[in-house]
């Protein structure tokens, strides 16, 4: 009866060491008036993310005197985004609850200032 229990726990092991596991990504995200900024990163730093948020912090330091925006952090799973891993970082931008720029993948940071700033500067106006 022992081996049985034995071989059982091994399985058991076994089983759960082949599952996928749970990945986690990182979001960044802000709002202010009619606007929503978020930025989906993987949860290990990559420098395709660091592009992201040095544009990000570029625009706000641009910005700081027009929409001004207080980002937060979280954590969710992939699962539950409507983006696929490959796509990852993100950034997208809504106004009203309406998707008007998203941008994916690997990009030079300047161009994702400019993707945020024409955004958010075209659309407020």
């Amino acid at each position: 009866m022992m081996k049985y229990g034995i071989f059982l726990s091994i399985t058991i092991l076994l089983v759960v060491g082949c599952l996928p596991s749970e990945k986690n990504i990182e979001i960044l995200s802000a709002k202010k008036d009619s606007y929503e900024v978020y930025l989906y990163t993987k949860s290990e730093p990559s420098k395709k993310a660091q592009n992201y948020i040095s544009a990000l912090l570029d625009w706000k330091t641009a910005t700081k005197d027009q929409l001004q925006m207080d980002f937060q952090q979280t954590k969710v799973s992939l699962d539950n985004i409507h983006l696929k891993e490959e796509q990852l970082p993100a950034l997208i931008i809504k106004k009203e609850g309406k998707m008007i720029s998203q941008i994916t993948g690997e990009q030079p940071s300047r161009d994702i200032f400019s993707t945020i700033d024409r955004s958010i500067t075209m659309a407020s106006k």
